[in-house]
């Protein structure tokens, strides 16, 4: 005996009963979500799950800008679309050259490129690796790939900070905290 799939199904009016054919069907807008997992960023917000090939460098550039879990900068370069910790929006401001550039997202668009789960958990820093991605010209409709040379946390750090820097080998504890 074979059973066959059915399907229940029932007829919604589109109009709100007027005749005028006005919906009342609305998109739904951004999730409102918490951006920092406490007060404020921290590196146990983040987590090391790829969220396109060859990101861990923006990863590892994001968290040492929290060198002795300091926030201040993170804060300071970081805009909630209603000054909230609870959002649905927020304006990230990095570098192109000596310029600032300001990149804003609502978290239906991170979560597109991430996973839904990790941006209603937080999403500072996922935020941020959005605005590198989008900074290092990786197309949206492309799932945001990039290469390990353009992830190199030399260039990344320079898009977050508008420094140039250098990498260092051997470094002493004390060499680190300077």
């Amino acid at each position: 005996m074979a059973s066959v799939p059915t399907a229940l199904g029932a007829v919604i009016n589109k109009s709100e009963g007027t005749g005028t054919g006005t919906s009342i069907f609305h998109p739904r807008g951004p999730v409102a979500a918490q951006i920092w997992g406490t007060d404020e960023p921290s590196r146990k917000d983040m987590n090391n799950a790829l969220g396109v090939d060859h990101d861990l460098g923006i990863k590892v550039s994001i968290a040492a800008l929290l060198k002795d879990d300091d926030a201040e900068w993170i804060k300071s370069h970081i805009v909630t679309a209603d000054g909230s910790p609870k959002t649905s929006g927020a304006t990230i401001s990095l570098y192109k050259g000596d310029n600032v550039q300001d990149y804003t997202f609502t978290t239906d668009k991170v979560a597109k490129t991430f996973q839904r789960e990790q941006v209603e958990t937080n999403w500072w820093w996922i935020g941020y690796e959005k605005a590198v991605l989008d900074a290092l010209g990786a197309d949206d409709n492309d799932e945001g790939k990039i290469t390990e040379d353009q992830a190199d946390p030399e260039k990344v750090l320079k898009i977050l900070t508008g420094k140039k820097v250098s990498k260092k080998t051997d470094l002493s504890g004390s060499d680190y905290r300077e």
